[in-house]
């Protein structure tokens, strides 16, 4: 009996857990707060204001494997046609001054020739801690193929 009385109460411990695991931390909210902001950024074309989010030596991978520095990226948003994304399946995880936050995104845009297109790509970030706030370091984009 009281190794049941003890199984039931690790149980109860480890869902506990898992549900606490689940709320967002204010370290978490910091990540998501910056994400979105530079989110907004982004695809309103402001390469001004997303400069702010990004680290002088940001180091990022595109879906096709190039690899891009802060510049490469400012004047790639600055000179983007206009489209819309949509965010699903985010995800944060904070260690001290270290975030990494992943997510699916779906952007979508007209061509010049009028047609519409779409990609889905998942997107890991990497945000450090600095003295000014958070910073983006690494970023990581991935082409998802099929559904």
């Amino acid at each position: 009996m009281a190794s049941r009385v003890v199984v039931v109460a690790l149980h109860l411990l480890a869902i506990a857990s898992l549900v606490r695991a689940q709320e967002p931390s204010t370290r978490d909210q910091e990540i998501l707060v910056v994400e979105h902001a530079m989110a907004q950024t982004w695809d309103a074309g402001d390469a001004g204001g997303l400069s702010k989010f990004i680290a002088d030596d940001f180091r990022g991978t595109t879906q096709s494997g190039k690899v891009v520095g802060k510049q490469q990226l400012l004047t790639f948003v600055k000179n983007a046609a206009g489209g819309s994304s949509k965010y699903e399946d985010e995800a944060v995880w904070v260690d001290g001054n270290v975030g990494v936050y992943t997510v699916r995104v779906t952007d979508s845009w007209a061509t010049r020739n009028g047609q519409h297109e779409s990609a889905v790509t998942r997107v890991t970030d990497v945000w450090v801690r600095t003295e000014s706030g958070w910073k983006l370091k690494f970023s990581q984009e991935t082409l998802v193929r099929g559904k």
